[in-house]
């Protein structure tokens, strides 16, 4: 750009800055829709960004090369399932034996679900998730144990009443006591503490973890046959893939499942959780992405409407402008570089306030949020083109003006 280009744009920019200033309600109520509409962007992308990566954490913190057997694909739970696959066999805690002998697996671990009330004396917890495991549950879950230790074989093959707390129940319980060797009452039993969990790493939670996990043995003891989820682990990332079809086999065969029929069983991986997720992701940011281009497309429509207003308000000057020679074009890039400017004042401010309103939400209700760079960035080019756009019609009406009669104009 020439000497006199450059002192054409800033002389454009210092009238787009004074008609702002001197429209300052009319400007605000111009670019509404694009204030709301960036705003919504870029509060909601940083919360679904800062979600993703936290969720992310939080399934690869769960084990790094971890394999669930599970009835269902994830998949199957949006919508309902369809009726023929709610009868579907549960898993037994011989499955978990069964995978354990296959070559590529180091270790499988029966899982037994429930939720129950602890006390210990008068005091009393929330409902706790009771995890009936085995001794096998350190190897193949990401979790450590903090005081004392964890079952042992002999206490399963026992049935042994005893019991590890997390953090939650343990500080419920007891606050300013050691736990080890103490009795505590899940539901209508008593269990002796062997041990403490290390917090679990939860994005989402900054409150103490709220589980216990007991013998496989002792839970089925105790609360009868319940649904068994398996969790393993390979040897090795590299013999991973070797591990899904040898279990996969091993459970079509356990399960009875004919040479020309289905699964009936689920075998995830990390990566088949993370790509459900990020399905349900990207579902998301189609809806955000819908609601912010009509929110644009009002502010849009607006921007045009008042620089139409703006053209008819300035015909005079632009015949005087004309008049001391003017080009067409420089009418033209004044008028776009107002309704640009116009538009990207209102993104900053969308801008701001939507990394305000995800921090807000970080700091109040402990939800992840991560605004980057180029979010904000994308979002301000889309905020500046809305006025591109929406201004190209009235910038070449106002350009296209005989400066003759726009002097006569009153």
């Amino acid at each position: 750009m020439n000497r006199s280009g450059g002192l054409m744009l800033l002389e454009n920019l210092r009238m787009a800055l004074s008609t702002l200033r001197a429209n300052k309600l009319r400007s605000i109520l111009t670019v509404l829709g694009v204030f709301i509409g960036i705003a919504a962007v870029v509060g909601m992308t940083s919360l679904v960004r800062g979600l993703n990566t936290s969720v992310q954490s939080l399934i690869q913190g769960a084990g790094p090369h971890i394999i669930f057997l599970r009835k269902f694909e994830p998949a199957l739970f949006v919508g309902g399932l369809p009726e023929e696959l709610r009868h579907r066999k549960d898993f037994k805690v011989e499955d978990a034996a069964a995978i354990r002998e296959l070559p590529s697996i180091k270790e499988s671990c029966p899982l037994v679900p429930w939720s129950e009330t602890l006390s210990a004396g008068r005091r009393k917890t929330v409902r706790q998730f009771v995890l009936g495991a085995s001794e096998a549950f350190l190897q193949v879950r990401n979790v450590e144990i903090a005081d004392g230790r964890f079952i042992s074989r002999e206490d399963v093959s026992h049935r042994r009443n005893v019991v590890v707390l997390a953090e939650g129940p343990k500080v419920a319980l007891f606050p300013n006591q050691d736990p080890l060797g103490r009795k505590v009452r899940i539901g209508t039993e008593q269990y002796t503490v062997i041990g403490t969990f290390r917090k679990f790493p939860n994005p989402f939670s900054r409150e103490p973890d709220q589980y216990v996990v007991i013998p496989y043995t002792a839970h089925q003891k105790q609360f009868g046959k319940v649904e068994v989820f398996v969790d393993s682990v390979p040897w090795s990332p590299a013999v991973k893939d070797t591990a899904i079809d040898e279990i996969t086999q091993l459970m079509r065969v356990r399960r009875k499942v004919p040479l020309d029929k289905p699964n009936d069983f689920a075998v995830l991986t990390q990566q088949t959780l993370l790509n459900f997720w990020n399905d349900i992701t990207k579902a998301l940011f189609g809806v955000m992405i819908a609601i912010s281009s009509i929110a644009l497309l009002v502010g849009g429509i607006g921007v045009m409407n008042i620089m139409l207003v703006s053209v008819t308000e300035r015909t005079r000057e632009i015949g005087v402008r004309k008049a001391l020679g003017a080009r067409r074009r420089d009418i033209l890039w004044q008028f776009l570089i107002e309704a640009s400017m116009l538009t990207a004042v209102g993104g900053i401010f969308g801008i701001s306030a939507g990394v305000g309103l995800a921090w807000l939400v970080d700091v109040l209700f402990h939800f992840p949020a991560s605004a980057t760079p180029f979010s904000v960035g994308i979002a301000f080019l889309s905020s500046a083109s809305v006025g591109l756009f929406f201004g190209i019609y009235p910038a070449n009406r106002a350009a296209r003006l005989d400066p003759i009669e726009a002097l006569r104009y009153e």
